[in-house]
């Protein structure tokens, strides 16, 4: 029964972490549709759909690997810190990697907005691993 208990509770708060974002991304619906003109709503769709589309290509999906490893180490303070620093130091070399390839490979991609995809691919990344990382904890 302690388990079926501990389950219900971990999802409670998982699921409130999920509605929460989707409901900050609702309330600031209104927002964009102020300052955005309906061109633009097109080319913040497609950055938004290619960063989702890189995001588990470029991490690994390291950071839910920190999120499964921090929620089995509750206890122990030590590893915690050894599971976020070592998750952390490989998101940063992902980025670094990242970076390096899309600047090699930007020479070949003819749009004004390529630059605004690699700082949203970064952002996401960091993003994802903090949240992963708060929700685990």
């Amino acid at each position: 029964m302690k388990r079926e208990k501990k389950l219900v509770k971990n999802t409670f708060f998982i699921s409130i972490g999920k509605l929460c974002t989707s409901l900050l991304t609702f309330l600031l619906l209104p927002l964009y549709t102020g300052v955005l003109v309906p061109a633009e709503y097109g080319i913040v769709d497609l950055l938004n759909t290619l960063t989702i589309l890189l995001l588990p290509i470029v991490t690994f999906q390291i950071e839910k690997a920190v999120f499964r490893e921090l929620i089995e180490a509750r206890k122990d303070s030590k590893l915690i810190s050894q599971i976020i620093t070592t998750g952390f130091s490989f998101i940063i070399f992902q980025i670094i990697i990242f970076t390096f390839i899309f600047l090699i490979s930007s020479n070949f991609i003819k749009n004004q907005y390529k630059y605004l995809l690699l700082i949203n691919v970064i952002a996401y990344i960091i993003l994802s691993f903090l949240q992963q990382t708060a929700r685990g904890l």
